[in-house]
């Protein structure tokens, strides 16, 4: 017998092992890895990456001695090992990012005592819930990907960004010690064609909240697809994951409720992922970039060698690459104040909000992707809500300066500006703010104790020269 939660059936174990097939060769307690994400193969399972032979073999013992009672004696480790290489079972990589609610959840089966069968049960048909949740989220967006190949009256995107990209990237040891430089990068994707568009901005330039997210999308919609003609409809599916801070907030819904009242689509809806389950198609792209990155050993002197990584990673289709500036981020104040929240909408607690052109006064929600009937929330004079009241609204810049570095952070990467080149320290020079004549950027203590400065670098003042 074989309990789910092992994975894989153990179909090769010789009939004369009767200890071991007599019993749960896979303990209970053992979770299972997804290796859609390992192997590219979504039907492949894996044990727990924290388990090891060892360790089962004694929960399969303490099994076997509960089951059998002191009849007969459980198979020795030896043995258990044999079998286990012989079944084809994995270990699963260590995972990064998982979700919280699985993580709490796996940590309760793995404390909970081996007899206590009620308890299991329960914290299984937990997890079982909350995965069930979680590929809903992922059969709909599957759904919408195929519905936007099958008719042009379909629009599938997603939205996600990068891991921070840092700089300067280089091979010398002091660089270990010293804070980087930031940069982002976004990735609007369509599912539906497999291209992503990847928008690009450094820390001087903007943030990574609401008011960055929202223009991408504004200038992404606008760029690309034109107000429909009487008659016509076309429908946006909207997937992120749930962050408050980038997407799952009201800027986002408003902006979309926007859309449909200039034209753009008759139906818009924002659907997100379950929270610790949003692998999106963005993050497949930016999984290319970063393997280009790690195996071409790419330094990164200055920020936009980020974006010549990005063009080269996919050479046979390059991706489309935008740079902004902080003058290319909008306020959309003037729209929130126009069409204000509804008391009752509160954002977070939905995985799909839908606006409709012939419905402008009300946003319709779903606390689920399965539920069938969705709420009704009506907006405060929403019954003004037109293309002419719309239509000539300016979104002025957000931002009017560039932000500064910190002087921690700029200090830090000045102390790297020598073993660059000119060129790379002019750029440098008009990212960072300028530096009183007086100061010189100190080596950190701990570099000095690594040994990681020579003693030239320490004394001759023609390293610092270029500051």
């Amino acid at each position: 017998m074989f309990g789910a939660r092992g994975g894989v059936l153990c179909s090769s174990i010789k009939e004369d092992r009767a200890g071991l097939t007599g019993h749960d060769f896979i303990p209970p307690r053992f979770g299972e890895n997804e290796g859609s994400q390992q192997n590219g193969d979504p039907e492949r399972k894996y044990l727990d990456a924290d388990m090891n032979v060892t360790h089962m073999h004694r929960l399969y013992s303490e099994l076997y001695s509960a089951g059998a009672g002191s009849l007969s004696e459980p198979e020795c480790l030896s043995t258990y090992r044999q079998v286990f290489l012989e079944t084809g079972l994995r270990f699963g990589l260590p995972k990064t990012d998982t979700c919280d609610k699985c993580d709490l959840l796996h940590r309760r089966l793995r404390e909970i005592s081996n007899s206590n069968f009620t308890g299991i049960r329960e914290i299984e048909a937990e997890i079982d819930a909350h995965h069930l949740k979680a590929d809903f989220a992922y059969s709909h967006l599957r759904i919408d990907t195929e519905l936007a190949k099958a008719s042009s009256d379909v629009v599938t995107l997603c939205i996600d960004m990068q891991q921070v990209m840092l700089s300067p990237k280089i091979s010398a040891s002091d660089s270990f010690y010293r804070t980087k430089f930031s940069s982002y990068n976004v990735a609007i994707s369509n599912p539906a064609t497999d291209v992503s568009s990847m928008y690009f901005w450094t820390e001087v330039d903007g943030r990574r909240g609401q008011i960055e997210m929202s223009t991408l999308i504004y200038r992404y919609i606008t760029q690309r697809f034109n107000r429909l003609e009487p008659g016509q409809s076309r429908k946006l599916n909207f997937w992120s994951y749930r962050c408050v801070a980038q997407n799952n907030n009201y800027q986002n819904i408003v902006l979309f409720k926007y859309f449909t009242i200039m034209g753009y689509f008759t139906e818009v809806s924002q659907k997100c992922l379950v929270t610790g389950h949003s692998f999106l198609p963005c993050d497949r792209h930016f999984a290319v970039i970063e393997r280009y990155a790690k195996f071409k050993k790419s330094e990164i002197k200055i920020p936009s060698d980020w974006m010549i990584v990005i063009a080269n990673s996919m050479p046979q289709s390059p991706f489309e690459i935008t740079k902004l500036s902080f003058q290319d981020f909008l306020d959309f104040e003037v729209l929130r104040n126009l069409i204000p929240k509804p008391a009752s909408l509160k954002v977070t607690q939905y995985h799909v909000i839908t606006s409709y052109s012939n419905r402008p006064s009300v946003y319709i929600t779903k606390k689920s992707h399965e539920a069938v009937n969705g709420a009704v929330h009506p907006i405060v004079n929403g019954s003004n809500l037109n293309t002419n009241s719309v239509v000539n609204l300016i979104f002025a810049s957000a931002y009017v300066i560039r932000f500064d570095v910190p002087e921690r952070k700029a200090s830090d990467v000045r102390s790297l500006l020598r073993f660059l080149s000119i060129e790379e320290r002019n750029v440098w020079n008009d990212l960072l703010p300028p530096l009183p004549q007086a100061q010189t950027p100190a080596p950190r203590p701990e570099a000095i104790n690594d040994h990681s400065y020579s003693v030239q670098s320490l004394v001759v003042a023609e390293d610092h020269n270029y500051i």
